[in-house]
């Protein structure tokens, strides 16, 4: 019993700091870190981004060779090999998908109004097009980006708002170009800005000014840690069946952990989508992350939303019917415990569609697929071996006409 407390409390333990790390992770990722990656030019202004994908061209590395003769029989040779990053993103351009995008200024703008997603309410999101003019952004295709971060995308701002997109305060009155278009105010007329008394300024100030809320990056690294559980539990549920699996963990102890690391995937996945209920100037109701397909929210797609609260109540289930197996019918609990990959395959869906930083980061991205295909291909030797198990049992011909 001692040793089973042990084991809990050190799983617990490894979960917190699992998610520790996976909140630094994100932290130093986020796109509002842009004092040390190479974006900010020496007058305090920022690096207009060429967005155009198409422009996108790789500076090969370069490799230098320098011999010197150090005596008549003594020759030393020196090979120097230099990377670049162009867009000065933190990614050499031999391995950047978009060696001049920095992709740290990535942002949102499904309405095309030019404001980045982020510092409008849902409802202001429904509104398409520019406030006041309903006049679209035509991006061309390119990436959307918001290279001074004053809350203002590029284009928006060159085809609409007319301000600098390299200049974060246009006219120079102390207001972000973002904040003043949606306070109502002129970015371009220093002498036309928002009122101090108004709350509703001052919550958008505190929004573009004070970088992302600390509750995105808690949903950010929940919703990582949530999955890393799930995937341990699948993981494990399969290795009680799988012949290779089984000589290096003993079932009786992968059940045990199965069982646990749900209860751990549940915890962080109701931190996962609770979160968002707190979400600040673009939070979620509690009907929206508690019911499927009930919001239609523009901040995220919402079917496959809905598919990571149906994956929740899926997981919830499994939990709770694992510690009642011994007073449930077998079978009951053996189709029941097939919403385990179900509820997998929903998580992987909802993650590859509306995760952050599955899609803003190439590496998050590649491990969170590599690892779905790792559990794919367990399962699909479990599989086999199981058909090819019944197969050596099937009586021959011969067997048969001899019984």
């Amino acid at each position: 019993m001692r040793k089973r407390k042990i084991k809990i409390f050190s799983i617990i333990l490894a979960s917190l700091a699992i998610f520790s790390l996976a909140l630094f992770l994100i932290v130093r990722m986020n796109r509002y870190a842009h004092a040390d990656d190479g974006s900010e030019s020496d007058d305090g202004h920022f690096q207009v981004i060429d967005t155009n994908p198409s422009h996108d061209k790789a500076q090969k590395a370069e490799t230098k060779t320098i011999t010197t003769k150090l005596s008549p029989t003594v020759t030393q040779i020196v090979t120097t090999v230099t990377r670049h990053d162009s867009d000065g993103d933190g990614l050499f351009d031999d391995v950047d998908p978009h060696p001049t995008i920095n992709e740290n200024f990535i942002v949102k703008d499904v309405n095309l109004d030019g404001i980045d997603d982020q510092y409008e309410t849902p409802a202001e999101l429904q509104h398409i097009g520019a406030p006041g003019t309903g006049q679209k952004v035509d991006y061309h295709g390119q990436v959307i980006v918001d290279s001074d971060l004053d809350g203002l995308t590029d284009q928006g701002e060159i085809q609409i708002y007319h301000t600098d997109p390299g200049n974060p305060d246009s006219d120079g009155d102390g207001y972000l170009d973002g904040a003043e278009i949606l306070a109502g105010t002129n970015p371009l007329d220093a002498n036309d800005y928002p009122g101090h008394s108004t709350q509703q300024m001052d919550a958008i100030l505190k929004n573009l000014n004070g970088g992302t809320p600390w509750v995105w990056y808690v949903s950010r690294a929940s919703g990582m840690v949530g999955y890393v559980f799930l995937w341990l539990t699948v993981f494990l549920g399969l290795a009680i069946r799988n012949p290779l699996l089984k000589k290096f963990i003993l079932p009786i102890y992968s059940f045990d952990l199965h069982a646990f690391m749900a209860v751990m995937a549940v915890f962080w996945s109701l931190v996962h989508g609770t979160s968002f209920v707190f979400h600040g100037s673009f939070a979620l109701s509690i009907k929206e992350v508690a019911i499927p397909f009930y919001s239609h929210t523009a901040l995220v797609n919402p079917t496959y939303m809905s598919l990571g609260i149906m994956a929740f109540y899926m997981m919830i289930i499994m939990v709770i019917t694992s510690f009642l197996r011994t007073h449930m019918n077998h079978w009951a609990w053996r189709i029941l415990h097939f919403l385990n990959p179900v509820a997998f395959i929903f998580v992987v869906a909802h993650g590859y569609i509306n995760g952050t930083d599955i899609n803003n980061n190439f590496y998050v991205g590649s491990a969170f697929l590599f690892s779905a295909f790792i559990l794919v291909m367990i399962y699909l030797s479990s599989l086999v071996a199981v058909i090819v198990k019944k197969f050596k049992k099937a009586p021959t011909p011969l067997q048969n006409a001899a019984e």
